[in-house]
């Protein structure tokens, strides 16, 4: 699995940043991982088949997380949610091929308010990547009819256990509290 995250810069050709990054996945998760635990707020957002993506970020990462917040799914509901957002936030957006247009909106609108942007794409190329602060590309293959999506749900697996193995005992505890409570409320089915 390929997995590359960059500083978008006007100084830059991205083709060169992405030789130099290559083979630097270690990094680049550590990078998405001390963004994400850097930020005030992360919001999260996915149109169209991305939604799970982002849901799946949300859901994890709120285990110890109480900062992330799940966007609405209706491009309707953007310009609320991009009110709430301050510098100090981070938006983290999902789309592969074919791109969501709300997606690419909602990342270049962002970044026009001072808000640091972290895309999950398929491509160096995508308008993600070319419209992003920061961007991982994860290699999503067609097979058949279907694109093969598995690689981005063990991507997002990876830079959250990172940020979870930062944060250590503090991490552990909050991940053992939220599965006692689920357990308490029956919310696991027992036989």
């Amino acid at each position: 699995m390929l997995v590359k995250i960059f500083f978008i810069s006007e100084f830059f050709l991205k083709e060169t940043l992405a030789l130099e990054v290559m083979h630097n996945s270690e990094k680049s998760i550590l990078k998405a991982a001390k963004l994400l635990i850097k930020a005030e707020n992360v919001h999260i957002a996915g149109f169209r088949s991305a939604i799970s993506f982002a849901s799946y970020m949300n859901y994890m990462g709120k285990m110890v997380f109480d900062n992330f917040y799940l966007m609405s799914d209706s491009g309707l509901s953007a310009a609320q949610d991009l009110a709430r957002l301050k510098n100090n936030s981070l938006l983290v957006a999902f789309s592969t091929t074919p791109y969501s247009t709300e997606t690419v909106k909602l990342i270049k609108t962002a970044r026009s308010l001072n808000i640091k942007t972290l895309s999950f794409t398929d491509s160096s190329i995508s308008p993600l990547a070319r419209h992003s602060d920061y961007f991982i590309v994860v290699e999503i293959n067609k097979q058949n009819k279907w694109f093969n999506m598995a690689p981005m749900i063990s991507v997002i697996e990876n830079v959250l256990e990172k940020c979870f193995e930062i944060l250590g005992d503090d991490a552990d505890k909050k991940i053992d509290y939220f599965a006692k409570r689920i357990k308490d409320i029956n919310g696991y089915w027992r036989v």
